[in-house]
């Protein structure tokens, strides 16, 4: 069964509760590029790493155009559509590099994102969610407009 975007975002988030989020200083996004409108995702990955970074699982699931889309709207609402025409609505904001998404408009236990690469038609952005023991999985999104 496939794994809507957004469904993924509430699994990680309630099951990793524990876990910190992360991200790294270096990644940049063109600021003359514009996150609103339409992406369509093109594969998403996860990746669990154990406390001496190495993989240790993971999984890729890649999209055909249409299969998996995001709308982000001016109005800080983002759009979920699956290959189904089924839609899910959630609120985000953007600062910088630094994206956070919620399933609630006073943005209560949101999920953080780093945008690793925002240009007219690419959008690449990931989470880090970190154990205290030093193991952490990693969560990337590939998009193109």
């Amino acid at each position: 069964m496939k794994t809507k975007f957004l469904s993924l975002l509430f699994i990680a988030a309630t099951s990793l509760a524990v876990f910190t989020i992360s991200c790294k200083k270096e990644d940049t996004a063109n600021s003359n590029a514009t996150i609103i409108g339409k992406w369509n995702v093109m594969n998403e990955t996860y990746t669990s790493y154990d406390s001496l970074q190495n993989a240790i699982g993971g999984d890729t699931t890649n999209y055909a155009i249409g299969e998996m889309v995001l709308d982000f709207r001016e109005n800080g609402m983002v759009i979920d559509t699956d290959e189904d025409g089924e839609k899910d609505t959630s609120y985000y904001t953007l600062t910088g590099v630094k994206l956070t998404v919620s399933d609630v408009a006073d943005m209560f236990e949101p999920m953080e994102f780093t945008i690793q690469n925002l240009t007219s038609t690419d959008l690449n952005f990931y989470a880090v969610f970190t154990e205290d023991n030093g193991a952490y999985e990693k969560m990337s999104f590939s998009a193109k407009r």
